[in-house]
């Protein structure tokens, strides 16, 4: 599903939205307050290509931050929602690490 038009994810990082966005009727991004309307307005106006490679970059450095060290990582079941929360979070700062550097 498209981050466009989707009124529950954060067009930039894919987290819940604040409830406001950039754009113009028919193509709007929705975005929360810690990513911004500028952030928004670079990916409203990115080319899906080029989303899909800055988000990719985004996931090397989680990958990173998970694998330093190149040891293996030992998740116990009890530990897989915090693991996830904290994916996602650097996930979503990679976004907008990514983003921010981004010229619009």
């Amino acid at each position: 599903m498209s981050r466009i038009n989707n009124d529950e994810a954060c067009v930039v990082c894919a987290r819940r939205s604040d409830g406001v966005a950039v754009g113009q009727p028919g193509r709007l991004g929705w975005y929360c307050f810690e990513c911004g309307p500028v952030n928004a307005w670079k990916v409203v106006y990115m080319d899906p290509r080029d989303l899909d490679t800055v988000e990719q970059r985004a996931c090397l450095k989680v990958a990173e931050i998970l694998c330093h060290g190149n040891e293996p990582l030992e998740i116990s079941a009890a530990e897989v929602p915090a693991f996830l929360a904290y994916v996602i979070k650097e996930f979503a700062r990679a976004m907008r690490e990514e983003c921010h550097g981004r010229k619009s």
